[in-house]
């Protein structure tokens, strides 16, 4: 008997461009209940809940005895019961990456919409027929001016680089990061963000912390002309204490995707105020992003139900209850041994696995660019042939941190000033000891050696290089001080392939 995937906010028909490959592999039923007990009703035999915007609850997960994942058509995870998915071996699957640019996007439109009152304009243009110059309806430069990011994940880190490319100077407030992949920003305090910023955006997802996090109090702290921005979620804002800021000028207007209570009342008071612009909140749908969207969501389900970890995983510490029942890269799950991390968390030089991957083994390397970090993987196990290549990797990708730092054999094989090192070989000179690697089949044969001792790439045209080749294996990879169980791991994993 097929498995049954039980999908939600049936007015969406999310997934339904794939959805004769879900059924193929799955019976799908859709509900149009969202309320706790028809959703438990629902859900009793369902093995895969696939939703947008329903709260999946507690109760809801504990009444599906046959569940084994949710997957969350989108980003924000906030509607669903994390610890009791957690607790009850249910995998919680998102699509994070599928909109991060789309959605900066979108929130730099509203912000220079509102810089440049072209609502306002617009309005008055389709009912008089021109606006001669007004003072009440003066525009804002962008250049010199500073805009304030509340919160520097994928989004708001986009967001930056937007800002930056307008000439603006970027604040940033997120208790979670303290540098934001070599873009430039300047970290401060919350408080310091909103008296120091002509424009504030809102990126942070929405956990107890953030509920109500920009209120009365932090409204009095910005600027009197100070425009706001949220396409994060609009319970991070006070919207009782939005409304009075706006009535009595103590911010100069807002631009909103998300709200409180979504979708709005008829009365909703901030309809009318012409410093205001609403959107529904689509600030990720475009067509691009919805082909990704669609075609994450599709690659978590097939994962779930294979039963394997799926690349986007949310709930990291499921594994932990799982154990040995789900497939990892190096075999069976061991609790102890694995820990997924964002790419961009772990440390160069480091020796990386994909969640529910085959077991490859690549090395972790980055190039600092000129506006962020670009990260890299380059396969070492299996050995790598003549088109060894450095892979960019989006840095929210899950990886497992394998905990060694590579360190490879010095065997001389030659000793030539004017050494040709092939792709794949190792070669050292006096700045240190690198691995040469294709870094992109359309970058006009551009070269990268990766310096194995930092992870840092550095790139050139192809020639010749002073230095000396040497040998390598992947057995030097192991020669690590102490053990942990993540090593011994990798270690059974490599003696039952043959490879020790």
């Amino acid at each position: 008997m097929k498995p049954i995937i039980l999908r939600t906010d049936a007015d969406l028909d999310i997934a339904e461009q794939y959805m004769a490959t879900l059924q193929d592999i799955a019976r799908v039923i859709t509900t149009d209940r969202t309320d706790e007990a028809g959703l438990i009703e629902a859900a009793r035999d369902a093995t895969l809940i696939l939703t947008c915007y329903t709260g999946i609850t507690g109760p809801v997960i504990e009444a599906a005895t046959k569940l084994k994942g949710i997957v969350k058509y989108g980003v924000g995870v906030d509607a669903i019961d994390l610890q009791t998915a957690t607790r009850n071996g249910v995998i919680v699957a998102n699509a994070p990456a599928y909109g991060s640019d789309t959605v900066a996007d979108h929130a730099f439109a509203l912000l220079i919409a509102l810089a440049r009152r072209l609502p306002e304009i617009d309005g008055l243009m389709k009912t008089d027929g021109w606006v001669w110059p007004d003072r009440d309806l003066l525009g804002t430069d962008l250049g010199g001016k500073t805009v304030g990011l509340i919160g520097c994940g994928r989004i708001g880190t986009a967001m930056a680089r937007r800002c930056q490319g307008f000439g603006m100077n970027v604040l940033c407030y997120d208790p979670y990061v303290d540098e934001a992949g070599g873009i430039g920003v300047r970290f401060t305090s919350l408080n310091d963000l909103l008296e120091q910023s002509d424009f504030i955006s809102i990126h942070s997802v929405l956990t107890d912390q953030t509920v109500g996090m920009i209120g009365a109090r932090e409204l009095a702290r910005m600027k009197p002309d100070a425009l706001l921005i949220n396409v994060s979620r609009g319970a991070i804002v006070d919207e009782t204490a939005l409304i009075e800021a706006l009535e009595g000028g103590g911010i100069g207007g807002a631009g909103l995707d998300v709200f409180t209570d979504e979708p709005l009342s008829p009365d909703y008071p901030l309809a009318n105020m012409s410093n205001v612009i609403l959107t529904p909140h689509l600030a990720w749908y475009t067509k691009e992003a919805f082909e990704r969207v669609e075609r994450q969501t599709l690659e978590s389900i097939v994962d779930i139900l294979d039963g394997k970890i799926p690349r986007n995983v949310k709930n990291t510490a499921v594994v932990d209850v799982l154990g040995d029942s789900q497939s990892g890269p190096c075999g069976p799950l061991s609790a102890a041994a694995f820990d997924p991390k964002r790419v961009d968390r772990i440390p160069c030089g480091h020796v990386v696995v994909h969640p529910g991957g085959d077991g490859t083994l690549y090395l972790k390397a980055e190039r600092q660019g000129s506006e962020y970090v670009h990260h890299y993987l380059v396969q070492i196990d299996p050995v790598p042939g003549d088109e060894l290549a450095l892979v960019y990797i989006d840095p929210d990708d899950l990886m497992i941190d394998c905990n060694a730092r590579p360190s490879f054999g010095l065997n001389r094989v030659s000793d030539d000033h004017g050494l040709r090192p092939g792709v794949g070989h190792i070669f050292r000179n006096p700045k240190g000891l690198f691995l040469k690697v294709i870094e992109d089949p359309k970058s006009q044969k551009m070269f990268a050696f990766i310096d194995t001792e930092t992870g840092d790439v550095r790139r050139r045209q192809e020639r010749h290089v002073s230095g000396v080749h040497v040998q390598w294996s992947l057995e030097s990879l192991l020669e690590i001080e102490g053990s942990n169980q993540a090593v011994d791991d990798l270690r059974r994993a490599l003696r039952s392939r043959g490879r020790l």
